[in-house]
C-alpha cells in the first residue's frame, strides 16, 4: 500500500490544503499478479523462482495432506466395520451358546438387541448414503 501527500497552493498562497490518496493492492492465490512477479525479479534475482518454488510446494503439501486424510478414513472405516463383523458373530455364538445350555431368555435378551441394534446401524448408514447421493431425479414440475 503506498501513501502519497501532496501539498497543493492556492492562488494567493496564503492557504495550504494537503490531499492524502491511498493505493493499495489485492490479490488471491498462491501467485501474484504478473506485474509485481517482474517487480519482485527486479528488486532480487531469482525471486520469482523462489515464489514459483514455494507455491508449488505448498500445493504440494497441500495434496499430500488431503492423500493422508483420504487414507486414514478409509482405514478407520475398514477397522470400524471389521470391529462390528467380530463383535456380531461373537454375540450371535453367545446366544447360540444360551439357548443349547438353557438360558433362553438370556438368549432372547441378546439375540433381540444384537438384532435391534444392527437393523438400526443398517438403516442408519443406509439413510447417510441417500442424503449424500445428488439428486439427478428430474423435479415434478419439469
Amino acid at each position: 500500500m503506498s501513501r502519497h501527500n501532496r501539498p497543493v497552493r492556492t492562488q494567493n498562497n496564503a492557504n495550504l490544503v494537503s490531499r492524502t490518496e491511498i493505493r493499495g493492492h489485492l490479490f488471491t492465490g498462491p501467485l501474484p499478479p504478473p506485474e509485481q512477479f517482474e517487480a519482485y525479479e527486479r528488486i532480487q534475482p531469482g525471486a520469482a523462482d523462489r515464489i514459483l518454488r514455494l507455491a508449488e510446494q505448498q500445493s504440494q503439501h497441500r495434496r499430500d495432506i488431503e492423500t493422508k486424510s483420504f487414507d486414514s478414513q478409509i482405514t478407520l472405516s475398514l477397522r470400524a466395520q471389521i470391529s462390528a463383523v467380530v463383535l456380531a458373530f461373537t454375540t450371535v455364538a453367545a446366544t447360540v451358546y444360551c439357548a443349547t445350555i438353557g438360558q433362553t431368555s438370556v438368549a432372547i435378551t441378546l439375540g433381540g438387541t444384537t438384532l435391534v441394534s444392527l437393523a438400526t446401524l443398517f438403516f442408519r448408514s443406509l439413510s447417510s448414503l441417500r442424503k449424500k447421493e445428488p439428486d439427478d431425479k428430474p423435479s415434478k414440475s419439469e
